[in-house]
């Protein structure tokens, strides 16, 4: 019997045979980043399931440019048809077009990816791209399609040099173009 030409077999019994030494190096490499998956019955109207994940980041893009990225605490779905996120403990970079980022911190958020918009409420603060211009507000709207954040509530802008405060505020990431109303007050 000539055991040269089937030494092909030898390759996957080596395998095998290896297996406890590959094994854990494998399973760490194919497990999620620092994630947990959790399914849990609805308790208030008991029709479906929730999903919760909990230390996630998620990004958007557009072709090859980035968006946004946004990290949370945990992420839970909303309705049954899948279009409503609730995120806890949120930092999201929001990207304009030249890709410099703009950074938005927020206690909780909803994301209504049917309407494109995300809803943050919870000591918001809201940091520009070139970083001298800081907005403080209670709660903020950001329009992803438009690429403009706004708020009906109190707001404080901190600059350099100046410290602008009013009802309300739009600021259009693309640009860093931001206009205040309502009960303006500047502060030099």
């Amino acid at each position: 019997m000539n055991f040269s030409r089937n030494k092909v077999w030898v390759l996957p019994l080596l395998v095998l045979v290896a297996y406890p030494l590959w094994q854990p190096t494998v399973a760490r490499f194919l497990a999620p980043r620092d994630s947990t998956v959790v399914f849990s019955q609805k308790t208030a109207n008991g029709d479906g399931r929730n999903l919760h994940l909990y230390g996630i980041t998620m990004s958007q893009s557009s072709g090859d440019k980035l968006e946004m990225v946004l990290k949370a605490d945990s992420v839970a779905t909303g309705d049954s048809s899948g279009t409503e996120y609730f995120f806890k403990n949120i930092d999201c970079q929001l990207y304009d077009d030249q890709g410099l980022p703009t950074q938005v911190k927020g206690g909780e958020a909803l994301l209504a990816t049917d309407k494109n918009i995300i809803t943050i409420i919870e000591d918001v603060v809201v940091v520009s791209s070139d970083g001298k211009s800081e907005i403080k507000t209670d709660a903020l709207r950001y329009f992803t399609q438009y690429k403009v954040a706004k708020t009906a509530t109190p707001v404080l802008i901190k600059t350099e040099g100046a410290d602008i405060s009013g009802n309300s505020m739009m600021y259009n990431v693309r640009t860093g173009a931001f206009r205040v109303g309502g009960g303006v007050v500047f502060e030099m």
